[in-house]
């Protein structure tokens, strides 16, 4: 069929639109418009000398595409030998319109950031069709998931790609590698660069810590363009002391739908006895940073303003905020409900096109389900004065059952991650404990250029017309979250046995 296409004076055209259907397996520029291409399409594999009609800017920066060609020019009908080797992609997403990261295959649940991944990839050839579909054949491991809307500057995906032997000769950050496969994912996805790992190498596992920002409208806690500075520094000041009442190692059973993190069958562990004594004063500490000491009165209303006063709390057959003196054999909460909080603070009013908005920044070893959102929206009805300030320790025993406003999703997305050192065949030998001398997945200042290119380009244009607390979305949010309100007898009830736990254990 190729042959009798070369005779025809359109052969180019045809060709092409054939290569642009396909994965490409290399490509070499000879001239400005020739080209010695090989690529594998859905029902063959070419490998032929081209002239193409026009070549735009882009494909002439991309010449050495996916894999570098091996072989030289004009070398016949071989395709390019390729190997599997696993590697680390950094990605960046805009998941506004995606069901989150992870795929489910089984579940009709729309489109998701990794279903796109796969089709790139595939297309530009890092896939083999017999391995297309199947994400478990090629290894594929993420360093953490994000839910549906959630935003992504630093997620690293992990797999066996299809590759060639000098595809990094050039490229160490393998960003030209990521730019090829860039070509096929839509503008709100991005690969920033691809570097090999060794096969041991889990992302997951050997992420040590997470650290995720969220963009909170400074129109919620009622700042404006004409708020003073002082105001401002003083809001701000505030919302750092509530944040930092998360901080530690604490059961965060309240801040995630909890049955995910318990056992379905056999016994369900327990948190050791030491756990208690984890379990920091973090009132005592809050109420140390407030000027001479002072902090509001336990009461679900102290500190609301007057218009926020007449609104009525919600009956409902359950209650809000109670204390367990007794364990619920049903409603259990072991070890896989603790989570440590390394750090939770804010900066200061930022402005991007006339929308203001207060970044906060939470580094901690893992998070639950929706913990993040649960943590802001609390903080903010803590600051909007919904909630009393001490619903938050209260909230962070293992005895309480406590319902609490979840924030939106719209400013959240993963901002960094860190992980431990791992082996390689050319590192210390295995007997050696010391890691120091391990190499460490770090994100390089080429690649970090890359995710920032990323950020001011893509993600906060993309993000900063949702932050405007007047949206429909944030209005209605804020309407939602007057409910939250817990009534005066359940908070004095809960406050009354938290502080008698608190005393015989000694805390």
């Amino acid at each position: 069929m190729l042959s009798s296409l070369m005779m025809h004076s359109n052969t180019a055209s045809i060709l092409f639109a054939i290569i642009e259907e396909s994965a490409i397996l290399s490509k070499k520029v000879l001239s400005p418009r020739l080209y010695c291409v090989s690529v594998r399409h859905r029902l063959c594999h070419i490998s032929y000398c081209v002239l193409r009609p026009s070549v735009t800017q882009s494909e002439a920066s991309l010449s050495n595409c996916i894999v570098e060609s091996a072989c030289e020019p004009c070398a016949g009908s071989k395709t390019c030998p390729t190997v599997k080797r696993k590697v680390a992609m950094w990605v960046g997403y805009v998941g506004t319109s995606y069901k989150g990261l992870q795929i489910q295959r089984s579940l009709a649940t729309g489109k998701t950031i990794e279903e796109e991944l796969e089709k790139a990839i595939f297309k530009s050839g890092g896939i083999l069709e017999t391995n297309f579909g199947s994400l478990e054949k090629i290894g594929w491991m993420r360093s953490s998931r994000t839910d549906k809307g959630v935003h992504s500057l630093s997620t690293v995906v992990t797999m066996k790609l299809e590759i060639t032997q000098k595809t990094w000769e050039n490229d160490p950050d393998g960003i030209m590698l990521a730019d090829s496969i860039n070509l096929h994912l839509p503008r709100s996805i991005r690969i920033f660069g691809i570097i090999p790992v060794n096969k041991s190498f889990n992302p997951r596992i050997s992420c040590t810590s997470r650290t995720y920002n969220y963009l909170l409208p400074a129109g919620v806690l009622n700042i404006t363009q004409e708020t003073s500075s002082e105001e401002v520094e003083c809001q701000c000041s505030y919302l750092k002391r509530i944040l930092a009442m998360f901080m530690g190692r604490h059961p965060f059973h309240n801040y995630t739908v909890r049955s995910q993190y318990r056992k379905v069958s056999g016994k369900t562990k327990c948190p050791r006895r030491d756990n208690a004594l984890e379990e920091i004063d973090v009132l005592s500490e809050f109420m140390n940073t407030m000027p001479g000491g002072n902090i509001p009165v336990l009461s679900s209303t102290t500190g609301a303003p007057e218009e926020h006063a007449t609104f009525e709390t919600v009956s409902s057959s359950k209650p809000r905020a109670r204390w367990l003196k007794e364990p619920d054999m049903v409603d259990t909460i072991g070890t896989a409900h603790y989570r440590r909080i390394i750090s939770f603070t804010c900066g200061g009013l930022e402005n991007f096109n006339d929308t203001l908005f207060i970044r906060l920044s939470v580094q901690g070893e893992s998070f639950m389900l929706h913990q993040i959102r649960k943590m802001v929206g609390t903080a903010v009805a803590v600051m909007r004065g919904i909630l009393p300030v001490d619903v938050v320790p209260i909230s962070l025993s293992r005895h309480s059952r406590v319902v609490l406003p979840l924030a939106p999703s719209e400013g959240l997305f993963l901002a960094k991650n860190e992980f431990q050192p791992f082996r390689t065949s050319s590192g210390p030998s295995k007997a050696n404990k010391d890691t120091s001398e391990f190499p460490r997945l770090n994100m390089s200042e080429k690649v970090a250029r890359k995710a920032e290119e990323f950020w001011l380009n893509v993600l906060l244009p993309e993000v900063a017309p949702l932050l405007d607390h007047s949206n429909p979305s944030w209005r209605e949010w804020l309407g939602n979250l007057e409910l939250s309100r817990i009534p005066d007898d359940e908070v004095n009830n809960a406050h009354a046995a938290w502080s008698h736990w608190r005393k015989c254990q000694n805390l």
